[in-house]
């Protein structure tokens, strides 16, 4: 999880400071500053000055004198045109003298440089990037924001040169530039020459890019008129199906804000009336739980005559399915049966005309775990035939297992796994779940793999750990729009597809902001809903509305990033006064029942970090969090249960309380949470129930009626 501001990147932070974005545009999607002309074009406030005294190249510099970071300008803002999909850069050159945290609209996080996405209208679209942190008295020193790519709905960068506490700052020599790319071509090579009409196009991963577009001419400078075009997706190949005419072609790939400068070119000397298109395997593996059992997989090709289909040394019976293009393809168990575990190889599909194609395939055989889980049509868990509510916490190392066991978790997460490709090593963290009285674990895969689309990793470690009764779910991925690690929604969901083909007993989730366009790429969504309970309960709500009719696990945050940050500059932490006391966190935790969210999950234990200061090292905190969860426990099997439900928000002014009533078997609970951090008087009229006037204190949670 990217936490910003003391909440997750992307939840507009720093949006409550926006300006007109038009007042301030720029001409220009490139603009370099060096403050010799004064602020032109940045905008003006009190503490916000022209120094020629100080400067890093030239004479001048900005500089920005806090005193009082919540009454005062924190920022050195302007704003750019951005072309939604290009690649942008920044960078600029900061001096600090005593630079200090101190309480503040936001988080303090001193000085550097911020950038996010509006639209046209000045409104939020989207996080860019940040480059912070700075503290104390430094010369210069320069702070960059990496690769940037604004967002669809994007039109404007707001930038933000910061000083985020106490301090003066100074900023010299800012650039914001547009960085130029190409897509790297692959095959086919630059003057192949190729006796194929149905070319397979490849090429290189680009960040950023949701949708590549194909595009063939005759001429080299792609005249108009002249051009095919078909969209590849997210994905890095392509199979043309229609026949291409003998000669000369030229070929590149584009995207949204990339032009592929330099088309290779490449012969075709088939005639355009040869079959040179092979089969294709509709998928790319299958899972068995006995050495004798059969599997089948779906095989596209046109004509009457069956393609013969081969796996290891089986050939598979083939017939026709109710599609004209579209055969079944079954491969009974050899003699012996299939071997346990996996089997990687090829599968092998050749038509009546001799083309060929070998597609990487896996077979899994492994037994169905005797605690199989599972998504339900209503988005619940269930397991072993029941419907749960699972309590989970991230980052628990094995010899913290009987502590989050006693606290009242059930599920437990180690980071390890998503740069660690120790299969063994995360099994045994499995199996000491199990060991320890836990209901499992959630585990990840190296993202590097994920980012590679280096499907074998994936393979291997389904087929290491699907049967133990250790495993939870799959923690496929998590904030995939990130640049920094960023998947396209269909390599993200090709490997989710992966997954659920080599283990359909164990759901796969994702986390995203929420971004639809990922749907494929879990079963329940993981939605991170952290900051306060207002906040929280609006980015709950704000990922619902996008995301529609799916299920969702609500990730709530027990960290205190204030004293973490003190820390980090030489402060010990302050155990009796943790930054979320135990009426936030409650709020925080009741509305995983009060939004109808399938389960929590605590961002995060992290006993020894030394970066953060979770609840897991203040005991009162712990303390705190322990009795929440011991709370959450005692209603959920109400909550699992089967019943009519019926929530909604109740609103005083600007304040929200959301409340929830359910019955079963003629008993009722009523929730009802207050998201203000003050009392708050509401009215709430449950539809079949008598209207109720509740005065509720600061964050309270109020159940009745269990």
């Amino acid at each position: 999880m990217n936490i910003v501001n003391g909440k997750a990147s992307g939840s507009a932070g720093v949006a409550a400071f926006a300006f007109v974005a038009a007042v301030f545009a720029a001409n220009a999607e490139d603009l370099s500053c060096s403050f010799e002309e004064g602020l032109g074009g940045w905008a003006p406030a009190p503490n916000i000055a022209i120094d020629a005294t100080v400067a890093h190249t030239g004479g001048c510099s900005v500089r920005l004198t806090v005193n009082d970071p919540m009454t005062e300008e924190v920022y050195v803002k302007r704003t750019i045109p951005v072309e939604a999909g290009a690649r942008y850069a920044s960078s600029c050159w900061v001096k600090t003298e005593d630079v200090t945290a101190a309480e503040g609209r936001d988080t303090p996080t001193g000085a550097g440089l911020m950038v996010e996405w509006v639209d046209g209208d000045g409104k939020y679209a989207g996080w860019g990037s940040s480059a912070y942190n700075n503290f104390g008295t430094r010369d210069w020193f320069k702070v960059e924001s990496g690769l940037l790519r604004p967002s669809s709905a994007a039109r404007q960068a707001n930038i933000y040169l910061c000083l985020r506490g106490k301090g003066k700052a100074w900023f010299d020599d800012f650039a914001f530039t547009r960085v130029e790319e190409s897509v790297p071509k692959l095959k086919p090579a630059n003057g192949a020459t190729l006796t194929n009409n149905c070319p397979f196009f490849a090429w290189r991963t680009c960040r950023g890019v949701t949708n590549y577009v194909v595009r063939l001419s005759r001429c080299a400078d792609f005249a108009p008129g002249s051009v095919l075009e078909w969209n590849a997706g997210g994905r890095t190949c392509f199979q043309l199906e229609k026949p291409l005419d003998d000669g000369d072609w030229y070929w590149k790939v584009t995207a949204t804000g990339l032009d592929d400068r330099e088309p290779w070119r490449f012969r075709q000397t088939a005639p355009a009336e040869r079959d040179c298109l092979p089969p294709l395997a509709a998928v790319n593996a299958a899972r068995v739980v006995s050495p004798s059992a059969p599997f089948s997989v779906h095989v596209r090709e046109a004509g009457a005559t069956p393609p013969e289909v081969a796996f290891e040394g089986c050939r598979a019976a083939v017939s026709r399915t109710g599609d004209g293009d579209s055969w079944l393809c079954s491969f009974p168990a050899p003699e012996g049966g299939w071997a346990r575990g996996l089997t990687a190889g090829e599968l092998v599909a050749t038509d009546a005309a001799g083309n060929r194609r070998a597609t990487r395939f896996w077979l899994l055989n492994a037994p169905k775990p005797p605690n199989a889980v599972e998504i339900d049509g209503k988005g619940r868990y269930r397991e072993g035939g029941k419907t749960i509510f699972p309590i989970g916490i991230y980052e628990v190392e094995q010899r913290y297992f009987p502590t989050v066991k006693e606290a009242g978790f059930d599920i437990v997460h180690l980071y390890r796994w998503e740069r660690d490709r120790d299969d063994a090593a995360c099994r045994e963290y499995l199996a000491g779940s199990r060991k320890a009285g836990l209901r499992g674990a959630f585990v990840g895969f190296d993202r590097t793999a994920i980012i590679g689309g280096d499907l074998e990793h994936i393979a291997r470690r389904v087929a290491a750990l699907a049967d133990q009764a250790g495993l939870f779910c799959w923690y496929l991925y998590d904030e995939p729009e990130s640049m920094r690690q960023f998947v396209s929604p269909d390599a993200l969901g090709d490997c989710a597809d992966l997954i659920r083909r080599l283990d359909p007993y164990h759901p796969v989730a994702a986390s995203t902001w929420g971004n639809a366009a990922y749907r494929r790429s879990w079963d329940t969504h993981w939605t991170q809903a952290y900051g306060n309970p207002a906040e929280s309960l609006a980015e709950a709500d704000r990922q619902r509305s996008r995301l529609g009719d799916t299920p969702v696990t609500l990730l709530v945050y027990c960290n205190d990033d204030k004293q973490a940050l003190a820390r980090r500059l030489g402060t010990p932490p302050n155990h009796d006064a943790f930054g979320r006391d135990r009426d936030w966190m409650r709020a925080c935790a009741f509305l995983s029942i009060v939004r109808e969210c399938n389960g929590e999950f605590w961002w995060w234990f992290s006993k020894d970090s030394d970066w953060y200061y979770p609840a897991s090292q203040s005991p009162k905190a712990w303390a705190d969090l322990t009795g929440i969860v011991r709370e959450i426990r005692s209603v959920r099997r109400f909550v699992a249960a089967e019943g009519p439900v019926v929530s909604g928000t109740a609103e005083s002014g600007e304040d929200k309380v959301a409340w929830w009533r359910k019955t079963v078997d003629g008993k009722t609970l009523f929730i009802a949470v207050n998201t203000a951090d003050h009392p708050v008087s509401v009215t709430i009229a449950v539809p079949g129930d008598a209207v109720r006037t509740l005065d509720l204190r600061r964050y309270e949670v109020l159940t009745e009626g269990f």
